[in-house]
C-alpha cells in the first residue's frame, strides 16, 4: 500500500513538473514572438511577458487551491456547473453577448466580461468525469453512456461554433471524448465519434 502511494505521489509530481514546463515554455515563446509588437504598442518590450507571468502565477495559485479540495466535492457540483455553462453559452446570443472582430464570444455585465467557451472546458471535465465515475461499466453501454455524452459534445460544440469559435469547440469535444477513452470507450464507438465529428467539421468548412 505504501509503495502504491509513493508511485501515485511520484506520478502527480511528474505531472506538475510537465505542466509547469509547458507553461514556462509557452511564456517564453509568446515573449519571443511578441517582443517587437510589445515595443510598438506600449514602448515596453516586457509588457506581454509581465502580463503572462502574472496570469501564470494566478493559475498556479488556483491549481494549488483546487488540489486541496476533496474530489467528492466536484461530484456535488457537476450537474449545476454543466447547466450553468450551457446557459452562459446560450446567453451569448442575447443582448448580453458582445461582438468583437466579427465573433460573439464574450458576455458583458457591468463592465465585466467573461468567455463562456473557456468556462465550458472545466465544466466538461467535471461533468464527464462525474457521469462516468458513477458506474465504471456505463461507458460500455451505447445508450446509457456513449450517446448522452455524444449529445453533450453536440450541445457544447454547436453553441461554441455558432459564436463562431471552431478551435474551442474542437477542444471541448476532444476533452469529453478523451475522458471517455480513458474510461474504456470501445474503439468502434471512438471511431464513430471521430468520424461524425470530422464529417461535421468538413460540412461547416464547406458551407
Amino acid at each position: 500500500m505504501a509503495k502504491r502511494k509513493r508511485r501515485m505521489k511520484s506520478g502527480d509530481f511528474i505531472l506538475v513538473l510537465i505542466t509547469l514546463g509547458l507553461v514556462i515554455f509557452g511564456i517564453i515563446m509568446v515573449f519571443s514572438a511578441s517582443y517587437y509588437t510589445s515595443i510598438n504598442k506600449s514602448g515596453n518590450p516586457y509588457s506581454y511577458l509581465i502580463k503572462d507571468t502574472v496570469w501564470a502565477m494566478l493559475g498556479l495559485g488556483a491549481m494549488l487551491v483546487t488540489a486541496t479540495v476533496d474530489y467528492r466535492f466536484y461530484s456535488k457540483i457537476a450537474k449545476p456547473v454543466m447547466i450553468i455553462s450551457v446557459i452562459l453559452l446560450v446567453l451569448l446570443f442575447t443582448p448580453l453577448g458582445e461582438e468583437r472582430n466579427y465573433a460573439t464570444r464574450w458576455l458583458g455585465v457591468g463592465g465585466i466580461t467573461i468567455m463562456p467557451g473557456e468556462l465550458a472546458k472545466p465544466a466538461a471535465i467535471i461533468f464527464t468525469s462525474w457521469f462516468l465515475s458513477r458506474d465504471p461499466k456505463i461507458i460500455k453501454s451505447l445508450t446509457k453512456g456513449v450517446v448522452p455524452l455524444f449529445v453533450l459534445c453536440g450541445v457544447y460544440g454547436g453553441l461554441i461554433i455558432l459564436q463562431p469559435n471552431l478551435s474551442t469547440a474542437i477542444t471541448v469535444c476532444i476533452i469529453i471524448i478523451g475522458i471517455m477513452f480513458a474510461a474504456g470507450l470501445n474503439y468502434i464507438y471512438l471511431g464513430g465519434l471521430v468520424g461524425v465529428g470530422a464529417l461535421g467539421i468538413c460540412t461547416l468548412i464547406i458551407t
